[in-house]
């Protein structure tokens, strides 16, 4: 059978359906043929017919004591569900990262159904792999953004939401759209927090003019929330040594100057 499957997959005019009943028969005699699978595989992928991909890719994986190539199996099994619309789709990328916890692919595919699903719980996985997996600290902060903002819009979580924009920071202390909201929640709820926060951020900052508007806000966050006029006139000293012209810094240092009664 397996002879005559490999003959007829060779020969130009038979239909691909044919070819896939003869190693499907030999799959009836033999479950465990990893030849006969692995030609199923490649011809399922080929016919784009991804449940019997989602069967063969199943009994591969059974198959193969590697952890690697059987997270391999899983991976391409995950992708042929989630084209499928299948919801099991998550938890088999989930398992194949399981097996695998440097499979970019899966988490790829985790983060795409991530994505679609808007649920926080699963955005802040996907951004736990985006960071360990991918090594994309953006796209991290993105989900996390977006889980911060489902909690907001849909389950009335501020605390959940902060917290989200938080790790969004750790991740990518650059994030300008994680930092603006952050401060909409905390500002006025917890400014001590979110100097904090900030002052995290600003001093792992990358870009100089993130960076430099970090600390400006960070600065006005201690004089105007915490009445600390010095600390912020030290947030300032940092913008302006790096730029002894930057006109935000100038203006605040002016305006916490005449506010202390300094000349």
């Amino acid at each position: 059978l397996r002879e005559l499957a490999r003959l007829e997959e060779l020969r130009i005019a038979t239909a691909e359906n044919a070819v896939s009943e003869k190693y499907l028969a030999i799959i009836r005699v033999a479950q465990k043929d990893s030849h006969a699978l692995g030609a199923l595989e490649r011809i399922a992928i080929g016919q784009k017919n991804w449940a019997l991909l989602s069967q063969v890719d199943t009994k591969l994986g059974a198959l193969v004591e590697d952890g690697f190539v059987a997270a391999a199996h899983q991976t391409r099994l995950a992708e042929s569900l989630e084209l499928a619309g299948d919801p099991s789709a998550l938890e088999t990328y989930r398992a194949a990262l399981a097996r695998d916890p440097g499979n970019i692919a899966a988490a790829r595919g985790f983060s795409r159904l991530a994505r679609r699903m808007n649920v926080p719980a699963v955005l802040v996985d996907a951004a736990g792999y985006a960071t360990r997996v991918l090594r994309d600290p953006e796209a991290s902060a993105e989900l996390l953004l977006r889980s911060a903002q489902v909690r907001l819009s849909r389950q009335r979580d501020p605390v959940g939401a902060a917290s989200d924009l938080q790790q969004a920071l750790e991740a990518c202390p650059d994030h300008e759209e994680s930092a603006a909201l952050i401060a909409e929640i905390l500002a006025a709820s917890d400014p001590g927090r979110l100097t904090d926060v900030l002052t995290h951020a600003a001093g792992r900052a990358t870009d100089p003019a993130r960076r430099r508007t970090l600390w400006v806000t960070v600065a006005g966050l201690h004089a105007d929330r915490r009445g600390d006029i010095g600390a912020g006139l030290g947030a300032l000293a940092r913008v302006l040594k790096e730029d002894p012209a930057h006109v935000p810094a100038l203006i605040k240092e002016a305006e916490l100057y005449a506010r202390d009664g300094r000349p």
